[in-house]
């Protein structure tokens, strides 16, 4: 760059004293020279000082974009060092207790409930059968098993057991007629529709029930004989269907309402009459009625 103006320089002052070196003296030569020479000293000190400081300038520059360029990186960085971990890593299981943002429906369940049955009445043949309604209430256990299907439909089964407490006394002229139905037990087939916490479904199977029967004869043989006491006891399979839903409160527990329709055919017993009875020696039971019933469910995945 130094030389390039010099060059320029003595080129112009070249040209300027062979224009004018006709009119001029050597001296005037000379001194012109100098001057030159002097002005040239001066460029080449003020060329010096603005590269200087055109070096200061890019310094800053490139400082200035450093930092720019770090803030920026800034919150890509925390951002990368937040996800990474995360990357090809499935989400964490829902520890048990908490609510899940959806239950799995499927898979083994175990449950305890209470119901009552009502509108029941009793089934049979006796001449004066007074068929009255026959209420009472009912609580037991159960387990199932379902399967997940397409587009959160499920299938499965169920199957529970219970001890009740539906009975009913009817008087007659001369004896008194107790039944009771003391345990209670279904096994049906469910199918039903989960989202989120919530199952609803339809079920239907078998039944079955036990029922006892207690005749107290006042006085079998005509007046002054003494009471006698028969009973029996039989086992009664029939139906039941109904629906029901469930709301999971915790990730592995919900709560659970069913109604089911119970129907117990009548079956034949016989049981043992005092001597001297004239009556009838057999006589038709069975049983039917609304349930309904409440309880917790619990999800063993």
């Amino acid at each position: 760059m130094k030389s390039v103006i010099g060059a320029i320089l003595a080129i112009v002052a070249i040209a300027a004293v062979a224009s004018s070196a006709s009119a001029q003296s050597n001296e005037e030569i000379l001194r012109r020279l100098d001057a030159l020479e002097r002005s040239n000293s001066k460029l080449e000190k003020g060329n010096a000082r603005l590269e200087m400081e055109n070096a200061t300038l890019r310094g800053r520059v490139r400082r200035l974009e450093g930092e720019t360029a770090v803030t920026a990186a800034a919150p890509g960085r925390a951002m990368a060092a937040v996800v990474a971990p995360l990357v090809g890593k499935a989400p964490a299981p829902t520890p048990s207790g908490r609510l899940a943002p959806s239950v799995d429906w499927g898979g083994i369940h175990v449950g305890i409930f209470s119901g009552y049955a009502l509108g029941g009445r009793w089934l049979g043949d006796a001449p004066d059968y007074p068929h009255q309604p026959v209420n009472g209430w009912f609580g037991g256990a159960l387990v199932g098993y379902d399967f997940r299907l397409p587009a959160n439909w499920i299938v499965g089964v169920e199957a529970d057991i219970a001890a009740a407490d539906i009975k009913q006394t009817d008087n007659y002229i001369d004896a008194a007629l107790t039944q009771r139905l003391d345990y209670l037990g279904t096994l049906r087939a469910r199918l039903g529709y989960g989202w989120d916490h919530t199952l609803v479904y339809l079920t239907g199977g078998l039944a079955g029930g036990h029922i006892s029967i207690t005749a107290n004869q006042y006085h079998p043989g005509g007046p002054g004989s003494p009471p006698f006491q028969a009973t029996a006891d039989r086992f009664h399979f029939g139906s039941a269907i109904g629906a029901g839903a469930e709301w999971a409160f915790l990730d592995s527990a919900a709560l659970k309402i069913e109604y089911l329709w119970v129907n117990l055919p009548q079956s034949t017993y016989t049981p043992t009459m005092a001597p001297g009875f004239g009556g009838a020696q057999t006589l038709q039971v069975g049983w039917n009625a609304h349930t309904i019933k409440a309880g917790v469910n619990w999800m063993l995945h």
